[in-house]
């Protein structure tokens, strides 16, 4: 992160409180921020007021090796 201009968050279905931390480090650094919601995924209170992009629920069975 410290070198990147810009920092993709992504929130799934069960936000971590590790990626509010980097959230909040990328801010506190003056990134560029792109969150990323799963789709359907509820935003604790403290990041609601972000815009964001949504994307589709990807199921990792679904995933090929």
């Amino acid at each position: 992160m410290e070198d990147a201009d810009t920092v993709l968050v992504f929130i799934g279905d069960e936000p971590s409180p590790n990626v509010a931390f980097e959230l909040g480090l990328a801010e506190g650094r003056g990134k560029r921020i792109i969150p990323v919601r799963a789709g359907g995924a509820e935003l604790p209170s403290d990041i609601q007021g972000l815009r964001y992009l949504t994307c589709a629920r990807i199921e990792t069975s679904d995933l090929s090796s």
